[in-house]
């Protein structure tokens, strides 16, 4: 038995979205610039610049230097440095994501920017209250730790001969959720990792490798249900295509609301719409995704911009990503949506804004109560998986054969091509040879000989030279 282990750390970020910052996330912004609710970036204007446009001129003042690549700058009066997004604190010094290793247990510390309201807990443990982490605040900020031993519990990881041979690994994937009540593409998945190193020192080392990004795409079953209603909903690719199972969390997919029964009915508006985790009773949980046929600030995570129609109003499309929630791979979409006859105007667009995040309307919970003629409730419901979650894993042979046949089949196709390419070479250099002998062979020819009238060839005799 070793008496004495190396301990080192390694904290892998594989993050589900870009980075530590997106602006689609709830609790962040971009000061007094803009969100690109596409890429999460955000547009700044003046003199700001940075992830969040809170960057101002660079200048000196600071209270000490700025550590991990920070800047001094001034963009309120008062010299602060600004960090890049793995890093804060006053000087920078702080990552967002570390971890401390001893012999027995690993201690992880996750601190998000300021104005986070979502959760933080080992993957696949969300609803195990040993997994979750503890919310604490210092002179810093808010911050979320906890303490797991490293062998036991909390989907622990334990990797022998890692790095190297009799080292052993320890690892723990940690979900940063940004939506309290939805997993979606912008949420990051951090891997910590203690490494026990069999040699004889006492040194502590931590690095940050790396990043890679998982777009947490293409997995899960879809189901629809067809029921006759006077207007016509379905889930569709964000193309307009149908969905082919499976689906995964992030995929671009739409609704799209259209009129049955254009005889009677002009024109339609959805007024509310939201996401339902398909359980009943105490289970049931929702998510108002448009209230007054406007997005809500809390779709902000899924929607992807405003209600669009087409020319004549007979038709609503809401582009969304692929979402989940924590406890269920059901997803049901329940929308109220109104139909009107010509001449009736509350079928009208909405001029839809707000001050939070450019659009949409604050929440106000959804009650269908009772309705009126022209409104009809219309439902579908898709299964939505994690890619990461052991149903996907089925398949993935199926798929790495597929995809060496299509290597093979092209490399084959680029051999040929290339031998047909030489062949073309090789006829045409002979070819081009024996042009040009035929040539040589007529020159001499016109020469040495001319032929008479009676067809008597007649040899002219050559004059050397004595000169």
């Amino acid at each position: 038995m070793r008496l004495l282990k190396a301990v080192g750390c390694v904290l892998a970020l594989i993050l589900v979205s870009d980075a530590y910052f997106d602006c689609r996330r709830r609790g962040m912004s971009c000061n007094t610039g803009t969100c690109d609710i596409n890429t999460g970036n955000c547009i700044c204007i003046g003199n700001t610049s940075g992830k969040d446009c809170g960057q101002g001129p660079e200048t000196t003042g600071c209270v000490g230097d700025c550590q991990n690549d920070g800047t001094c700058t001034d963009i309120s009066g008062s010299p602060s440095c600004y960090c890049n997004d793995t890093f804060t604190g006053p000087l920078c010094e702080l990552r967002r994501s570390q971890v401390e290793c001893s012999g027995e247990n690993m201690t992880i510390t996750i601190r998000p920017y300021t104005g986070f309201v979502g959760a933080v807990y080992i993957r696949n443990q969300a609803n195990t209250a040993d997994c979750q982490f503890e919310q604490k605040t210092d002179a810093q900020s808010t911050y979320y730790e906890q303490v797991f031993n490293l062998r036991e519990g909390c989907s622990a990881i334990v990797k022998n001969d890692t790095p190297g041979e009799d080292d052993v690994t320890f690892q723990r994937e940690v979900i940063v959720q940004y939506n309290p009540n939805l997993e979606t593409r912008l949420d990051q998945i951090i891997t910590v990792s203690c490494e026990h190193i069999a040699a004889n020192t006492s040194d502590l080392e931590s690095t940050m490798p790396s990043v890679d990004v998982d777009q947490r795409t293409n997995l899960t079953r879809d189901e629809t249900k067809s029921v006759y209603e006077p207007v016509e909903f379905e889930i569709q690719e964000r193309s307009g295509g149908k969905v082919n199972p499976p689906i995964f969390i992030g995929r671009e997919l739409r609704l799209f609301f259209s009129l049955k029964d254009t005889a009677v009915f002009k024109t339609l508006n959805v007024e509310s719409c939201m996401a339902v985790n398909g359980r009943s009773g105490s289970d049931r949980k929702t998510q108002n995704l448009v209230q007054n046929s406007c997005p809500t600030v809390e779709s902000f995570d899924v929607l992807r911009g405003p209600l669009a129609r087409n020319t004549d109003q007979s038709a609503v499309v809401i582009n969304f990503d692929a979402f989940k929630f924590v406890d269920s791979n059901d997803l049901e979409f329940e929308c109220k949506v109104r139909t009107c006859k010509e001449g009736d105007t509350r079928c009208e667009a909405e001029t839809c804004f707000g001050a939070d995040t450019g659009f949409g309307r604050r929440k106000r919970d959804a009650d269908f109560g009772k309705l009126q003629e022209e409104e009809t409730v219309v439902r579908r419901r898709i299964t939505v998986i994690d890619p990461h979650s052991a149903q996907i894993m089925t398949g993935s042979l199926s798929d790495s054969k597929e995809c060496i046949q299509r290597t093979d089949i092209i490399l084959t196709i680029a051999m040929l091509a290339t031998a047909v390419f030489i062949l073309f070479i090789v006829t045409f250099c002979l070819a081009l040879k024996a042009l040009r002998s035929r040539g040589e062979k007529s020159v001499d020819s016109d020469t040495d000989s001319t032929t008479s009238s009676g067809g008597t060839r007649l040899r002219i005799p050559r004059i050397r030279s004595v000169f």
